[in-house]
């Protein structure tokens, strides 16, 4: 999804440029088209069929700037569920990651307060045993 939009970024940069033939931005959109909307492309991308097939469909003298603006903002919009999805999934389980090392340090001081404790009543323990 990534290489997509940055191949429609540079799309759109050559298409901005002066005394670019019209053949040139067809050859290079069709080269995005083939690589990552149709259906076999080495790396489709996600997007629903009617965008997939208006793509497909376009020919050498409809290419124009805006040409994958819809179909960049499926992708951004996808880009960024992923991305807040991974960071939403790391941070709950940071939180239980923390739960569960704060759970294991009550534990610990639980048994050194007892441990403590049985040291102070049983005099004849040297410190190595209560270990």
């Amino acid at each position: 999804n990534l290489s997509f939009w940055i191949a429609v970024q540079r799309y759109r940069e050559f298409f901005l440029q002066e005394n670019v033939k019209q053949e040139a931005l067809a050859s290079l959109g069709r080269d995005i088209v083939n690589e990552f909307i149709v259906d076999d492309a080495p790396h489709a991308v996600n997007i629903d069929s009617d965008k997939r097939d208006e793509l497909e469909a376009l020919t050498e003298s409809d290419f124009t700037a805006e040409s994958f603006n819809d179909t960049e903002k499926e992708i951004v919009r996808l880009l960024e569920s992923n991305f807040l999805g991974t960071f939403q999934e790391k941070k709950t389980n940071e939180q239980e990651d923390s739960t569960q090392q704060t759970r294991m340090l009550r534990k610990i001081v639980s048994i050194s307060s007892l441990s403590a404790l049985s040291m102070s009543s049983s005099p004849s323990m040297t410190s190595l045993e209560a270990l």
